[in-house]
This record gives C-alpha cells, sequence and structure tokens, in this order.
C-alpha cells in the first residue's frame, strides 16, 4: 500500500497491487496507539482504483494503518501495517485555487469560509469583512480584481449579494487568499457560488504559514465543484 506520511484531515490508501485481483475484498483501520479512530465502516473503497479514502479528524498524534485484503473465494492476505502522523491544519494563510474550469468563462464566489469545527461548525473564520484588511487582524487578497464592486473581501462578508467576481477574465488559475492574523486549526470550510456565473470543475483549499505559499499544505485539494458537494470537512454549494 502507498499513502501520506501526513494526515490533516481526509486521508487517501492504494492498494498498489489491486489489479491482480479479481474479486477484491478489503479490510482496512487506523489507530491510534490502541484504540481504533477510523473503524473499516468508515473507509471507502474504490475496486477499479484500488484507493481507499477516509475521514480523520483526531487529535494530533502517530497513527497506523491495518490492511488486509482477499479475493472472494481464495485466501486472505497477512495484515500489513503503515504508520502516518495526523495532523492539525494550523496554518495562518488560507487560499482557494481554481485549479480547473469548464469553459471559457468567469466565476462568482459569493462566499468562502473557513471553520475550527467540523461540518461548519465551532468559531467561523475570518470575521465578517468591511474592507480588504478591515477587521484587524484579517487581510484578503488575490491574483486578479475586475473592479472595486467585487473586491476581495467581499467573499468574505458572508452575504450572497456581494462576492469576488473574475468577470473579464476567461482563464483558470485564479485564486483568492486570506491571511487569518494568526495561525488557526481549520477543520471543515464554506464555498458559495453564484450558479449563474459559475465556470470552476476543480479547486483546491490550501493552508500555509507561508505568505508566499511556498510550502503550501493541500487541505482539500481537486475536489470536484460541479454540482454541489456536502461532507463533514466541504461543502460546495452552487445557487
Amino acid at each position: 500500500m502507498s499513502f501520506a506520511n501526513e494526515v490533516f484531515a481526509s486521508g487517501e490508501i492504494t492498494i498498489t497491487n489491486s489489479a491482480s485481483y479479481d474479486d477484491l475484498s478489503i479490510f482496512c483501520q487506523i489507530k491510534s496507539g490502541s484504540v481504533v479512530v477510523v473503524p473499516n465502516s468508515s473507509m471507502s473503497f474504490n475496486e477499479s482504483t484500488g484507493k481507499i479514502t477516509y475521514i480523520d479528524l483526531g487529535n494530533e498524534a502517530s497513527r497506523s494503518i491495518e490492511l488486509k485484503v482477499q479475493d472472494f473465494g481464495d485466501l486472505e492476505s497477512e495484515i500489513i501495517t503503515g504508520s502516518y502522523m495526523k495532523k492539525n491544519a494550523n496554518f495562518r494563510y488560507w487560499k482557494l485555487n481554481y485549479d480547473s474550469q469548464t469553459a471559457s468563462d468567469h466565476t462568482y464566489l459569493r462566499n468562502f469560509r473557513l471553520y475550527d469545527g467540523v461540518s461548519r461548525g465551532g468559531n467561523a473564520y475570518p470575521s465578517n469583512m468591511t474592507s480588504n484588511n478591515a477587521p484587524s487582524p484579517y487581510s484578503a487578497s488575490a491574483n486578479y480584481l475586475f473592479n472595486s464592486t467585487y473586491d476581495y473581501f467581499k467573499a468574505f462578508d458572508s452575504s450572497i449579494g456581494t462576492g469576488w467576481w473574475t468577470l473579464g477574465s476567461d482563464t483558470e488559475g485564479k485564486f483568492i487568499i486570506i491571511d487569518l492574523g494568526t495561525a488557526q486549526t481549520i477543520n471543515s470550510v464554506l464555498i458559495q457560488f453564484n450558479q449563474s456565473f459559475f465556470a470552476v470543475d476543480k479547486l483546491s483549499v490550501l493552508g500555509s504559514n507561508d505568505a508566499s505559499f511556498s510550502s503550501p499544505i493541500a487541505f482539500i485539494s481537486s475536489a470536484s465543484a460541479p454540482g454541489g458537494t456536502e461532507t463533514e470537512l466541504l461543502k460546495i454549494t452552487i445557487s
């Protein structure tokens, strides 16, 4: 199996020889010490790719993976093990990146909100902004601005009537950044788009303690956006 050495919230394990099985059955669980923190029943398995996806929302600590597989009608494998470090997504700078888009068009972002609880619970970050640098210590920026009517901070004011709009540009790779002033542990995200002006196909949410994002961490990487998505970690709405 292969997997990331560090996990912040969601993780993925790949059974690298899954194509050699005809009718694959798996058992996989994750432990913190002797305690099971992600049971087999919480794993999601894609047989065509051999990928196991899961959510680990436990406290920061070392984790151990236990995995065994079986072709139905044949003997099951031995248990193989691995380990990774579950870390808190504790970062000062957060970026919403438009990785790709379905058409030569533009996108209207109504809201980009970060939460320290799962399922958009707990405290919301930032506080509702009134300018690109208020209230203190928050600061909003982006790599594109059509005009001040659609300024950066309007994606952080909790109003669906205002937002950041990439009107006037039909190229992908746009991003918007919020500086929280200090590092905050984030466990879920809400992203709201306008359905009439929506071209994003895939997007990422990145966290970093480096303002240049030279060493970012992908909190949610290349999430499919069309149609709306909701998990404990991510909610995308198009309305």
